[in-house]
């Protein structure tokens, strides 16, 4: 006798966090697949009320109730999707955006706490691997409740590609993409069936390039990014579908941004997906050509994971940046060593961190990249800058300031940074307001 499933939720609470592009294409993706009863949307600009009001007109099509919530209240959700944080720019690499996005995430993961306990937290944000990693030490929640999207959208890229070139339905194909949502993502050639037939041995891939192939899949983003601005829709039916995987406890596997206790990181790899989160992690076939990308992938992962471990258990200053006439030491204020007097050197003391550095005017070159320092209740290391310096002009004619950091290069960014500290030759820049992607 056939029996009907259970539906293990049908009607959850759902949050989104950040009503951007793809925010808001998440949102609407959930009203239009009927997965959700209430949908919160957070945005802390204006653009996140507008959503909501837009959104009202097409939950009329829907059972979903639509409202603007604040981020304590979004802590109680049955799922939070978190998209806010930077975008990455034409031709920028997702890896540029761990430090300003750990910003948001940092200060969006304090304001919603208490975490409801039987909650699921999707990450969305890039890069999202790294990203997941962190939400995991400070949501509070099993790692099983804390996943991120992931190769999920990498691997619809490929199978599309499959699609097309043989002419078959999406069901009939398995392939994946696991490892990095980003430029060293690794296609699983080797173990990829159409119909349980190796998908290499079909006529038509026999001898075609796949590395050519799996190249132009991760690099699709980019395309989207010139064309529009940054890709949004996509992502939205994923979550969408995630999400209903959770509710009708469907046991899918999915590629997903999990905890893997073999390689101790967070990496994207096939996984069962049910209405508890993450049941259990896949681990696919691969030959050796791919293994060895894995390998690489998850070593430089690991690297940033054990930075990061320790980084957040560091008691006392920090050395973030030496050079033989300057250095930027990490600490808070009270906790600011003791320094020797010396003639040559001064000291400032900014917010939680200091700048130690010449007394004498420093050079351009000095200033070209400095490391940045993020405190929540420990200290860390930036190894691209958010906090920046710039130089200013010496020349009376031009007064304007000559930007050193290329992570404020364009007019706009520079708009949103406010000056926290200034001497006679730097300037000590900070974000004023996080962005949403």
């Amino acid at each position: 006798m056939h029996t009907i499933p259970t539906l293990a939720n049908t009607s959850p609470k759902v949050a989104i966090i950040g009503a951007g592009m793809v925010g808001s294409a998440v949102a609407f993706a959930c009203l239009n697949r009927s997965v959700v009863s209430d949908l919160l949307v957070n945005d802390i600009s204006k653009i996140g009320l507008g959503q909501v009001l837009d959104l009202e007109d097409a939950a009329f099509f829907s059972s979903a109730k639509v409202r603007h919530a604040s981020l304590q209240d979004c802590g109680q959700a049955d799922i939070i999707v978190m998209t806010a944080g930077y975008n990455n720019g034409p031709g920028e690499s997702r890896d540029t955006l761990i430090h300003r996005n750990e910003l948001v995430l940092k200060d969006v993961l304090g304001k919603m706490q208490p975490i409801k306990s039987s909650a699921i937290f999707i990450m969305v944000a890039n890069p999202v691997n790294i990203l997941t990693f962190m939400a995991q030490k400070l949501t509070g929640l099993p790692p099983s409740q804390v996943f991120g999207s992931g190769t999920y959208l990498d691997t619809i890229r490929l199978r599309n590609t499959i699609r097309k070139t043989l002419d078959v339905s999406d069901a009939s194909i398995q392939a994946y993409v696991v490892g990095d949502h980003g430029d060293q993502q690794v296609a699983l050639w080797s173990s990829a069936t159409v119909g349980g037939q190796p998908l290499l041995t079909f006529p038509e891939f026999e001898h075609m390039n796949t590395s050519k192939i799996a190249h132009q899949c991760s690099r699709k983003v980019y395309s989207i990014i010139e064309y529009k601005g940054g890709s949004s829709f996509g992502i939205g039916a994923i979550i969408a579908e995630v999400i209903e995987c959770i509710n009708l406890n469907k046991k899918s596997v999915i590629p997903l941004t999990v905890y893997s206790d073999r390689y101790d990181v967070c990496l994207s790899l096939p996984a069962v997906l049910g209405v508890n989160g993450i049941d259990r992690i896949i681990y696919p076939q691969m030959n050796a050509t791919e293994d060895a990308a894995l390998q690489a992938y998850i070593k430089s992962n690991q690297a940033f994971c054990i930075n990061y471990r320790q980084e957040n258990i560091t008691q006392g200053p920090t050395l973030i940046d030496k050079s033989p006439s300057l250095q930027l030491i990490g600490s808070p204020v009270d906790n600011i060593p003791d320094l020797q007097p010396s003639p040559s050197l001064s000291l400032k003391k900014v917010g939680s961190f200091s700048l130690l550095g010449p007394s004498a005017e420093a050079s351009s070159e000095m200033t070209k990249k400095v490391s940045a320092l993020k405190k929540p209740s420990s200290f860390r290391v930036f190894k691209s800058p958010v906090f920046s310096f710039i130089r200013r002009s010496s020349n009376k004619k031009t007064p304007s300031t000559v930007v050193e950091s290329d992570m404020i290069s364009s007019s706009t960014e520079r708009k949103s940074y406010s000056t926290l500290e200034s001497s006679n030759s730097l300037v000590l820049l900070s974000p004023s307001s996080s962005g949403q992607c």
